[in-house]
């Protein structure tokens, strides 16, 4: 969780404080740890590919996120990232 793996994966600061643990009997008591919903949708529009947008925009169109909560981690989020991420949030939000 180290090592600038967050901005590898374009991530905002911060990530590894929101993950969201998952255990129950379905996983066998055994823990998860998945991103945060916001965290997830950054690092899906920062990979830019076709289907991470559409997964996002599932994200939206079910009230998992906004994209006024995904335009508010990018000022926790690597700068190079942010600017690949904001053409993608402007067709978010048509």
């Amino acid at each position: 969780l180290r090592d600038g793996l967050g901005d590898r994966m374009g991530t905002p600061r911060g990530w590894e404080t929101r993950l969201i643990e998952i255990r129950n009997e379905r996983t066998n008591r055994v823990a998860g740890l998945c991103l945060h919903p916001v965290d997830l949708a950054v690092s899906k529009l920062a990979a830019g590919r076709e289907r991470d947008f559409r997964y996002v925009r599932v994200l939206v169109s079910s009230g998992l996120v906004t994209p006024e909560a995904i335009r508010g981690a990018l000022r926790e989020t690597d700068e190079a990232a942010a600017r690949r991420i904001e053409p993608s949030l402007d067709r978010l939000s048509r």
